[in-house]
Formats: structure tokens, sequence, C-alpha cells
């Protein structure tokens, strides 16, 4: 598929930290951001998975080398790179106009492997 570059922008400023129990969303961003402060967003990719996304690559950088701070609150840390993926993340589609020879689980199947 094609590349989102407003969104590998931002990812190239951020950090994928890992947990290794469920965390919510809320809670943990206002413990990190009041406790550490730095980073402009956190996003979750799972409740496992989180990307924290920070004003410049060099404060990404920074955080990354001094992340004692952070080690409170993920497992493991390292830059957000193209590989990084979130096997239950889930998305709903919607598929239009599906002729009714062609209502088969196989096709739908197929439409959503390529997601």
């Amino acid at each position: 598929g094609e590349l989102n570059e407003e969104f590998v922008s931002w990812l190239s400023r951020s950090l994928v930290c890992t947990w290794e129990e469920p965390r919510d969303l809320g809670s943990l961003s206002s413990a990190v951001i009041s406790g550490y402060g730095q980073c402009t967003k956190i996003c979750a990719l799972s409740g496992f998975k989180f990307i924290l996304t920070f004003h410049t690559r060099d404060e990404m950088e920074e955080a990354l080398r001094n992340h004692e701070e952070l080690d409170n609150w993920f497992i493991d840390i390292k830059p957000w790179d193209k590989y990084d993926c979130c096997s239950t993340r889930k998305v709903w589609l919607e598929v239009v106009g599906v002729p009714p020879h062609g209502s088969k689980w196989e096709n739908f199947k197929k439409i959503a492997d390529i997601w």
C-alpha cells in the first residue's frame, strides 16, 4: 500500500513503548505527561503497546538516551520504524456494492487480507 507521508512525519519523532499488562490510555497519558512532560501525544496501538510522539526528533532521541523516567511505565522503549505493527489491533471495514453472487466469506477475507 501507499505510505501516509503526514503520518510518517510525526511517527519519525515517536517512540514505541510496551508494557507487560494492558493499560488504560487516559490514565497512562496523565501519568506520563504529568511525570515526564516531554512528549506531545500518546496513542495506543493496543492495551500493551503505545506511541509517544515528541515535538522534534532531537527530543525523541534525548528521551531514548535518558529513558530512566520512561522505565517507570514501560518495559521496552524503541524508536518507531516502518515495521512496527500490532497484531491485536482491529479495524472495521465497510464493503459497499458487493453483488449478491459475490457475498461469500472468502471474498471478504481476501479484501481484509489486503489490510
